[in-house]
Formats: C-alpha cells, structure tokens, sequence
C-alpha cells in the first residue's frame, strides 16, 4: 500500500522537475492581485488554496480550510498535506490523476499561456477530518497563472465538501475543457473507471488470486476470515461484470488492475 508520506514527498521532487522561466523572480509576485483574493467571497462548504510549483508549497489557503477539515490554513501550507490526509483507498488515483494533470500542462504551454483556464479537472475523494472521521471533498483544479513562458506558476484548487450529498466509498472523475486533450488520460479513465474502482483491500485478494493462491491461503495471509475472501472476491467479480475468478483475473490483466 502507498504510504501518505511518500507520496507527499514524491509529489514535492516531482514539481521541483517542473521548468520556469530564468527572468521569472523579477515579476513573479505581480501575477497574482492578492488584494483581489483575500476578498474572494466563497460558501461556508467551500475552500480554495493556491499551489506555487515553484516552491512547492500551498501560499494561500482560504480560510474555510479549518471549518471544513478542522486543520489550520498554516497547516495546509504544506504542499503534501491534502495526500498525508487522504483515504487509503483513494489515495493512488488522486495521486496518479494530479501528476498526470501536471504533466498535461507541460505538454501544452501555449495553450495555457493564451488561456490558463482552459482545462479543469475534477475528482471526488475522501480525506480525514481532524476529529478521525472521513469526510468527501469535491476537487477542482486548474492553471491559475503561467510564466511568460507557458509554464504553470500558480494552480488554483478549489475544494466543496460534498459529504452529505455523495454517500459510500465512489468517486467521480471529469473533465472541463478541450475533448481533444483527453487521450492524456485514457489509461487513467480506464483504470479508475467506476465499474473498475476496487478497494485496496480487494486489491491485495485481487493480486493473490491472479497468484492462484485458494480462498483459505489468501485469509491466512491477510489475516480475515475465509468468509470475508468469498465476499471480497463476489464484490470484485460485480464491479468488473466477471463471471468466474478466471475471468476477473483476465479482466484485472487486461486493464492494469493488478
């Protein structure tokens, strides 16, 4: 299982790979009206913070932050935080859809240089409120401000708190924008489809079967009840409209499950 604090980590050397422009620190801090933004009007299940890739770190975080998820704006500061609080079971695909979202910005500097709203990503997932419990927040990302070269400075990163309207362990993943930018991430569409999303539970059954490993040895190993084995394996063989463990096995296979 991917561990928060690796991921953090990882995202941070990755956006330091990130390329700027070499005359950037002289206007740099004119980029964004900061007067503007401290009176940006947002509802009370709303927050936003801005991301600077330069220094990877979060430099603003509204303040809703703390009503929302109990923690501090100087908390969120940390450009790994939202990743160390995530579910576990979300985790890898936040995780691989906001690197690959980074990585379509590389891709397409000009583009964001004439328009640096022209592409939105958003993606439902569940992080861990101060008090323990989980709560579902409903992310928004998208390039707020570029250098005079086209490479992404600022990301804006809005987030609604959508626990009470989207109940279970789902999640959505959409796009705003240019339909012809999408075959960026058809491999990810296809892997963290709805009908495809497994637990990290179900995974770890999920790769011992494809072993051959039998119901009883996958229990003993994982510590649960054979029972529990049955079940996971029943749920699998529903997401993935798999008649068999034959089948599921293939499908996993087939589309990078496992």
């Amino acid at each position: 299982m991917i561990k928060p604090e690796d991921v953090s980590e990882d995202f941070r050397k990755f956006s330091r790979q990130l390329e700027f422009d070499l005359n950037l620190n002289t206007y740099k801090d004119q980029l964004i009206d900061w007067h503007k933004l401290n009176n940006t009007i947002v509802l009370p299940n709303q927050f936003f913070y801005i991301n600077d890739f330069v220094t990877a770190s979060n430099i603003y975080i509204h303040p809703n932050a703390e009503l929302i998820t109990g923690y501090s704006p100087e908390e969120f500061k940390d450009f790994g935080k939202i990743y160390e609080l995530t579910h576990p079971d979300d985790m890898e695909f936040v995780y691989e859809f906001s690197k690959r979202s980074i990585t379509f910005c590389k891709h397409y500097k000009q583009e964001l240089l004439a328009n640096p709203f022209q592409s939105l990503f958003i993606i439902d997932f569940r992080i861990k409120h101060k008090n323990g419990h989980y709560i579902k927040l409903n992310r928004q990302t998208a390039c707020l401000k570029t250098d005079r070269e086209g490479n992404i400075v600022y990301a804006l990163v809005y987030f609604n708190d959508v626990t009470h309207t989207k109940k279970g362990d789902g999640y959505n993943i959409s796009w705003i924008g240019d339909t012809k930018y999408l075959f960026h991430f058809d491999d990810l569409l296809k892997k963290y489809s709805k009908n495809n999303h497994i637990t990290s539970r179900e995974k770890a059954v999920l790769q011992m079967l494809a072993e051959g490993y039998s119901a009883t040895k996958i229990a003993e190993k994982l510590s649960i009840s054979v029972h529990t084995v049955i079940s996971h394996r029943k749920h699998l063989q529903a997401k993935t409209k798999t008649k068999n463990t034959a089948e599921l096995v293939k499908f996993a296979l087939e589309n990078s499950l496992i």
